[in-house]
């Protein structure tokens, strides 16, 4: 088994999403780098794990938003204690061709996007969201933990952004295609 990565501890956003900021040397995209760049995909400059994506951190607002002010900040003090609780190591695993059709990120937005992306093996990522049901009493599935490469996408502006998996089903849907080398 390779050696574990250690990333830099979470960071929790004020909407609720949460990532790890990676460095660049954390990632390894040297046998997918030159494909991706013959087939026209970005770099992705700003490498992060997603332990609570920006959809889920809205919902967990939506949860906390009723209720009474003290609890509610009682909670979001929890979650940061639950985030630094674990170790956040991470090992490689192989690296998948997503692909979404007509993927909105607003009700005024929405384009076909593709990326590479690389699945990590990352036991906490499970653990945490077990608790983070316990303490919200909610049924969040864990996200498979993975790391965005490259992206394709149609707008020039938005040419970074990834496509969101919040689950493992979700990944099922954006015909998944393990790179082989």
């Amino acid at each position: 088994m390779k050696n574990p990565i250690i990333p830099r501890k979470p960071t929790l956003f004020s909407d609720l999403h949460c990532g790890i900021k990676l460095k660049k040397n954390q990632v390894d995209i040297v046998r997918i780098k030159n494909q991706a760049a013959r087939e026209g995909y970005r770099e992705q400059i700003s490498r992060h794990i997603t332990i609570i994506g920006l959809k889920r951190g809205q919902e967990i607002c939506d949860i906390l938003n009723r209720l009474a002010y003290n609890e509610k900040f009682d909670k979001i003090r929890k979650i940061k204690k639950l985030l630094k609780s674990f170790n956040w190591q991470f090992t490689d695993k192989e690296i998948y061709h997503i692909s979404r059709k007509n993927l909105a990120y607003n009700e005024f937005e929405q384009e076909d996007r593709e990326s590479y992306i690389r699945l990590i093996h990352q036991p906490s990522m499970s653990k945490f969201y077990s608790k983070l049901n316990r303490l919200l009493n909610t049924n969040f599935n864990a996200p498979p933990p993975h790391i965005t490469l490259f992206t394709l996408g149609e707008k020039p502006g938005s040419a970074y952004r990834g496509i969101g998996i919040d689950s493992k089903e979700k990944f099922k849907t954006l015909n998944p295609k393990k790179i082989k080398f």
